[in-house]
């Protein structure tokens, strides 16, 4: 038998977490919900970097509902975004990805190339800022951009966009020019290799143990899609399989839409629930009327 991976808590699950487990049916995903950005990504890239360099090994990521944009191209960033940075920065590191709808896994899968509409860059300072993304993803994965002006695979507009009747049409995106980059040569061997593992699933109840415990999670824009007793089955899921000093990045804009999470939202997540899961709060990063991100560090 291999031995326990170092860091895994040997914590019992808590008595809560039993009861909403009984008869919990898992989630299936809705593709209409799961809109992302080229952006998303930046936060957790800043905190892979604060913890890298203490680790003593190369970093085991988790990544929870990855989304597509739908803007207009049905198309997954963050992954890549993620992966390009630390491949720009030399550290090697494995990495998990779950999403409970299927097209989001298999856009990941399937992607040989990485879109972005120029219309996207915008004016001033979001074009400034897009685009020095734009450069880094680049850079990083030592290659250089170019532009399309017809439609490549990999580039997906929705189908009623090739309708003449369509409002704003492909062609008129197409027009602009989307810029084109390959998927990088070392993140399509870490999919043949399982380095990066694909998890189509509700991460409630999704098999997300590796042989070393994650050193950083993002649980983000997914728990207010989520029903209370997900949320629960997830949080103590994730925790299970983190690393001790273990960083997981966590949203709740449950006040706006959807299911809350913390208590202040009228959600069920609070100090004592979080010391069940051996959880604080190490950072709030911005906390509004009705939304708020903050950090979770897993203590034992």
């Amino acid at each position: 038998m291999e031995p326990r991976p170092t860091g895994v808590t040997t914590t019992s699950t808590p008595i809560w977490v039993k009861q909403v487990s009984e008869g919990y049916r898992p989630e299936r995903g809705h593709i209409g919900i799961t809109e992302t950005s080229f952006a998303r990504g930046n936060r957790s890239i800043a905190l892979i970097d604060q913890i890298s360099p203490n680790l003593g090994h190369r970093p085991n990521v988790l990544l929870v509902g990855l989304g597509l944009d739908a803007e207009p191209i049905l198309h997954c960033y963050e992954p890549f975004r993620v992966a390009a940075h630390l491949e720009g920065r030399g550290i090697d590191y494995t990495m998990t990805l779950v999403d409970a709808t299927q097209e989001v896994i298999d856009d990941i899968r399937s992607r040989s190339a990485i879109f972005l509409l120029g219309r996207k860059f915008g004016d001033g300072e979001a074009r400034k800022i897009l685009g020095n993304m734009w450069v880094k993803y680049l850079t990083d994965t030592r290659q250089r951009g170019r532009t399309t002006f017809e439609v490549l695979e990999g580039l997906n507009f929705p189908d009623f966009m090739f309708d003449p009747r369509a409002m704003v049409g492909a062609h008129s995106y197409l027009m602009d020019g989307v810029y084109v980059a390959d998927v990088s040569m070392q993140f399509r061997q870490k999919l043949e290799t399982g380095e990066i593992n694909l998890i189509h699933q509700d991460i409630a109840v999704a098999d997300i143990e590796t042989r070393q415990p994650y050193d950083y999670v993002e649980f983000t824009n997914v728990a207010y899609l989520m029903s209370p007793e997900g949320q629960k089955m997830a949080l103590a899921n994730i925790s299970r399989h983190m690393r001790a000093g273990g960083l997981m990045l966590v949203d709740d804009i449950g006040g706006y839409s959807g299911t809350p999470l913390l208590s202040r939202f009228k959600g069920w997540l609070d100090e004592e629930k979080l010391h069940d899961l051996s959880l604080i709060v190490d950072e709030v990063i911005s906390a509004e009327k009705f939304s708020e991100t903050f950090i979770l560090k897993k203590v034992s």
